[in-house]
């Protein structure tokens, strides 16, 4: 019985391993050896199947397109770089290709989005409501500003579940009190 106890588990993790194994390389295999595609990119990011194991062969495929960058549209690779950096557990380099997206192409259709993902990353990962704000703000003024409308409404909805969170300068509730509330004097207080 004992010896059942212990060769169970292990098979299990063989047998998930090999799961694993196989289903990177059946994913693998939609992408190009040479020069991934947008599209194939695309696809391991929002397609179906979507999980960490093909984000991870989506940041893979983005990496060896950064290695010889095959001349496709530069704000477009940005975003997706960041995205597939961001769901491959690379946030760091995920805020990165983000920024640089919006800072080398204020006026692309990517811009929005990309300032709106690192706004997701700077409350979800990094823990900084503050800069969060100011990037959602800043993908809201963007996307009004080139007319995309489904960006302004993903950009409003975000700012919008934000409300509870402490306005700027302001770290947390307690710190928070109505401006025409006077500050409390605690040498009367005690009186």
């Amino acid at each position: 019985m004992r010896s059942f106890t212990i060769i169970l588990p292990a098979m299990l993790a063989l047998s998930t391993t090999i799961a694993i194994s196989n289903a990177a390389s059946t994913m693998s295999a939609a992408v190009s050896e040479d020069h991934p595609t947008a599209v194939e990119v695309e696809r391991l990011l929002s397609g179906p199947d979507a999980d960490a194991a093909s984000a991870g062969i989506a940041l893979e495929a983005c990496r060896k397109v950064a290695a010889s960058f095959d001349g496709r549209e530069i704000p477009r690779f940005l975003d997706q770089y960041g995205r597939a950096a961001a769901r491959a557990g690379e946030p760091e380099v995920a805020a990165v290709m983000f920024a640089r997206c919006f800072l080398l192409h204020p006026t692309s259709r990517w811009a929005p989005s990309s300032l709106l993902e690192a706004a997701s990353l700077h409350r979800h990962v990094f823990d900084d409501e503050a800069v969060a704000q100011r990037l959602a703000r800043r993908s809201l003024a963007t996307a009004r500003a080139l007319a995309m409308i489904e960006a302004i409404a993903k950009a409003e909805k975000f700012l919008a579940a934000s409300d509870d969170a402490p306005p700027e300068g302001r770290s947390s509730a307690a710190e928070r009190r109505p401006e025409n509330d006077p500050p409390k004097n605690h040498d009367t207080d005690s009186l």
